[in-house]
């Protein structure tokens, strides 16, 4: 998830209000808000914690760093499968420097697992 300016804060709270009000009838945004009916659409009562979440009292930076590093782990993982995949058809030094890819890409993905782990802890 990004981080959102003044403007763009403005502008979500706006809709989410509207949205609450019954402002919004249109299909098309109760299908984007629903995925499609995937899930039931936020009530009254969610849109107000949310709404609390993203300009109430608090810093977001927490939420914004884990969601990061969150993003980074996967993508850590990502490469790991894909350095795995390009193995099988890599020749004998090709798989040398393959190896130590995924080796690296490992060491990425448990150390940010344990800069996960210790701001978790530290909450």
């Amino acid at each position: 998830m990004k981080n959102l300016d003044k403007r763009e804060l403005g502008t979500v709270l706006a809709a989410l209000r509207a949205w609450q009000g019954g402002s919004w009838l249109d299909e098309g945004l109760q299908d984007i808000a629903t995925d499609g009916g995937e899930f039931a659409q936020l009530s009254g009562d969610e849109i107000d914690g949310l709404c609390e979440r993203l300009n109430g009292p608090g810093d977001m930076r927490p939420f914004f760093f884990d969601a990061s590093l969150n993003n980074a782990r996967a993508s850590a993982q990502m490469c790991m499968a894909k350095l795995q995949e390009a193995l099988g058809y890599a020749g004998p030094m090709e798989s040398l420097l393959l190896l130590q890819g995924i080796e690296q890409a490992h060491v990425l993905e448990g150390n940010l697992g344990m800069i996960l782990d210790a701001t978790r802890s530290a909450a």
